[in-house]
């Protein structure tokens, strides 16, 4: 059986959508559901690029609809949460390649593993259901876990750090986006930037994480060499 190169316990806290699972069609189906009941003409052009999901709503709410109804924006945010959460059966989200996989690595070499993600916690939950991950998972922390108030990313990885006593310096934060690795850095934990998601890849890497993995199925091998370089495979900060 293949096993981590290190013997030091480390830990993962992994982001969501677009580092483990390929939501982006069932978020734009949300998106879309409410866009129709606005006044305005879809922008097919905008939605579909994948990146602009990671943009604030009130962008994707001007842009997405053309000759759109600025004072509708309330009515399309509360239909995006509403279809999100309670009508999204998510059949089309799936697994990146190589992700069911390390998952079960991890849970085989007793390495803990978390989730931190900004989607909220109902449709986070259902979408761990339907690929039968619940036992892969310490912890999930999403941005309404708490009933006092909403986490932002940096505040969800504090509380999973703090929490579970883990070590800084063996704690690994993988995410697709640059608000993964700027949260990760500020709680002073080591990150891996991935760029097969549907994150913006330039600002990801601008945000200059620990290291840049291009493949999913090459965070597995990541671990196994010991967080080396071989091949130009992985790309380590200097």
């Amino acid at each position: 059986m293949l096993k981590l190169s290190t013997e030091t316990c480390i830990s993962v806290i992994w982001d969501f959508d677009g580092t483990l699972v390929d939501t982006s069609s069932d978020v734009w189906k949300s998106l879309i559901s409410a866009a129709r009941m606005c006044t305005g003409e879809i922008n097919c052009e905008y939605i579909s690029d994948d990146t602009n999901l990671a943009k604030p709503i009130q962008e994707i709410f001007s842009q997405m609809l053309i000759n759109g109804d600025a004072s509708q924006l309330n009515f399309f945010e509360k239909e995006v949460a509403s279809h999100y959460r309670t009508k999204n059966n998510f059949d089309q989200s799936f697994a990146y390649e190589g992700i069911r996989e390390i998952l079960h690595f991890f849970q085989e070499q007793g390495v803990p593993q978390f989730v931190a993600s900004m989607k909220p916690q109902q449709p986070l939950k259902k979408v761990i259901k339907k690929l039968n991950w619940e036992e892969y998972f310490l912890e999930v922390i999403t941005p309404d876990v708490l009933d006092s108030k909403v986490l932002t990313k940096e505040e969800m990885i504090y509380l999973i750090v703090e929490k579970n006593k883990l070590d800084k310096k063996s704690c690994y934060m993988i995410g697709d986006s640059a608000s993964d690795i700027l949260a990760a850095s500020k709680n002073e934990i080591l990150t891996i930037g991935v760029t097969y998601g549907d994150g913006n890849s330039e600002e990801l890497i601008s945000s200059n994480p620990d290291t840049i993995i291009d493949c999913s199925q090459l965070l597995k091998d990541f671990f196994i060499k010991g967080g080396k370089s071989f091949e130009g495979e992985f790309r380590n900060r200097n």
